[in-house]
């Protein structure tokens, strides 16, 4: 019986010897590729890799996943070329490659190797300024590992630009320079690494054109000008000529407000405007134009008799004669006149400057509502130009 129970051991490890040779014998002849640590493509979100032929007949199992994760993605495939997608950017992944030469015939897993995507590049990046201040944004980069952002932003030319960290997909720049020209990139910061900075985009802070100036005293021979603007520029530039003429005369000042001196005694009437120097050749627009008469006589307003005689005043414009009646007016006015062309407009200005009315031509307008003083009518008909004063009671 004992002989009988040693025959059955030797023979139940013969056979379980064999069974492990046959099975090493056959994952020997079943080839483990090996896995190269060269990616054909990579990608923010994606790698493309290869891997040499084993002997297979069914073809490879790819498995992958993120450092430090215990379970493993799985792929069968067929090809020794493999893209895997979805994958988070500016992050490692670990991945192996074994062969599948039968039904129930694996080989050994390759080497394990490590691929790290892209951090991605933030794009589209674009720019809303206003006098000193820049709101700036971008799209980001696909989902993944991104953390933040550093916004690198100069003026063109400049070696080292200054740089704010921000975890949203804009920043506000304040205290800029009006009238000036920056230029940003972003880098985008991952989870452990940082992408190139994105090409630079420029964007130039606007010039702001001061608004309507304000006469303030006006004589024979000076008037007090001033304005405002939102906010200061370097210097401005302001000119001023008889109307009717074109020579412009002018200077610059550093102040939001001028004394003209030197104006006509004989009582003519003036356009004056400013704009904005926000820095070399840098201008805005014009400021809308401010109309003012100078005070005739030695001194001061004009004696009330010779006010009234406003009435008797007439002029010319295109060929045709131009008269405001009543003049002074109370309630309406009405102008004697036949406009050669259809878009001839009418501008009327208070003494001061400011505008009361502008609009196409018509042969009557209420002034019911307008303070008493003088006012200048301006019509523009065929490319001239002709005025009246007139005397609101």
């Amino acid at each position: 019986m004992k002989r009988h129970v040693y025959s059955l051991y030797f023979f139940a490890t013969l056979c379980l010897s064999l069974t492990f040779f046959e099975n090493a014998t056959a994952q020997a002849s079943c080839q483990t590729p090996v896995l190269s640590d060269y990616v054909l493509r990579l990608g923010a979100t994606s790698f493309t890799t290869t891997w040499t032929h084993g002997t297979t007949r069914y073809g490879y199992q790819f498995e992958y996943r993120r450092i430090g994760m215990t379970n493993w993605n799985h792929i069968d495939t067929r090809s020794d070329t493999l893209m895997v997608n979805g994958l988070l950017s500016g992050t490692d992944y670990e991945a192996r490659v074994r062969s599948v030469c039968d039904s129930n015939l694996l080989s050994a897993w390759s080497t394990t190797v490590i691929y790290r995507t892209l951090c991605g590049m933030a794009d589209s990046l674009h720019a809303q300024t206003s006098t000193t201040t820049a709101h700036l944004t971008w799209s980001p980069p696909p989902p993944g590992s991104t953390r933040d952002y550093v916004v690198l932003y100069r003026r063109p030319g400049a070696t080292t630009p200054q740089y704010q960290f921000t975890a949203n997909r804009f920043l506000d720049l304040t205290g800029l320079q009006p009238g000036t020209t920056y230029e940003f990139s972003v880098i985008t910061n991952c989870a452990f690494y940082q992408s190139d900075p994105s090409p630079y985009v420029r964007f130039t802070t606007t010039c702001t054109a001061p608004q309507t100036p304000v006469a303030g005293s006006v004589t024979n021979t000076q008037a007090s000008i001033s304005w405002q603007v939102p906010s200061q520029p370097i210097t401005f530039e302001y000119q001023y000529r008889t109307v009717g003429t074109s020579k412009w005369m002018g200077d610059t000042s550093f102040r939001s407000a001028v004394m003209l001196t030197g104006l006509d005694q004989a009582g003519p009437d003036y356009e004056f405007r400013v704009r904005s120097v926000c820095a070399v050749n840098v201008f805005s627009a014009w400021s809308p134009s401010l109309f003012f008469t100078a005070l005739s006589g030695p001194g001061g307003p004009p004696p009330a008799d010779n006010t009234r005689k406003a009435a008797e005043v007439t002029t010319t414009l295109a060929g045709e004669t131009l008269r405001v009646q009543p003049n002074p007016a109370t309630q309406e006015i009405h102008i004697n006149y036949q406009p050669a062309d259809r878009n001839a407009r009418i501008v009327i200005t208070s003494a001061s400057g400011a505008l009361v009315y502008s609009g196409a031509y018509k042969p009557s307008i209420s002034v019911k509502e307008w303070k008493s003083g003088l006012y200048l009518v301006s019509i523009y008909d065929s490319g001239k130009t002709s005025h009246l004063k007139l005397v609101k009671q």
